[in-house]
């Protein structure tokens, strides 16, 4: 019972971001679905607790993407206006890699809500900043933010990077 509870919990977290695990797991495994690996990864790693009663996801550890690019260098999250994540990073893209042009993607997930805004391939790295939108009815409630890159061929991913729990204005 324990372990379909833990089960059922992480792939339901797991579910409304498929498009974006699709595409950060690929590169681990051609045998096992990017789903599956993840799945797998986050019931080892980023589940708290000893029992149905008090299983959690552990929000710093969850992983949306496993790869080889560089990590974002310096992530933020700024709340500065209503409904928006002002999200930062440093370009640290290596001469001869991918320049820069490889594209963020960022994350945002509503604990209250239990809802997902994200944007693949929002801006460059090179752009070192994107200004992600949420929906108006988030006002007031917590999140937590997440970055990663994609080259621009979408072959490969960095990790994804936790940036934090933040409060939306």
């Amino acid at each position: 019972v324990n372990v379909r509870c833990k089960l059922a919990m992480v792939t339901t977290f797991l579910k409304p971001p498929k498009g974006l695990i699709n595409v950060g797991y690929k590169q681990l495994s051609t045998d096992i679905p990017p789903l599956n690996q993840a799945t797998s990864y986050h019931l080892k790693n980023a589940v708290t607790g000893t029992s149905s009663a008090n299983y959690a996801i552990d929000y710093e550890k969850v992983m949306f993407s496993d790869g080889d690019l560089p990590e974002a260098v310096n992530p933020l999250v700024a709340i500065t206006a209503a409904a928006k994540l002002d999200f930062s990073w440093d370009n640290d893209a290596p001469v001869g890699g991918t320049g820069g042009t490889d594209r963020a993607t960022v994350l945002a997930y509503n604990v209250e809500k239990d809802k997902f805004t994200m944007l693949p391939s929002a801006a460059a790295r090179s752009a070192e900043a994107y200004v992600l939108q949420l929906p108006p009815d988030w006002s007031a409630d917590s999140v937590h933010g997440w970055i990663s890159f994609v080259s621009v061929d979408g072959k490969e991913v960095s990790n994804s990077s936790y940036i934090g729990e933040f409060t939306v204005l």
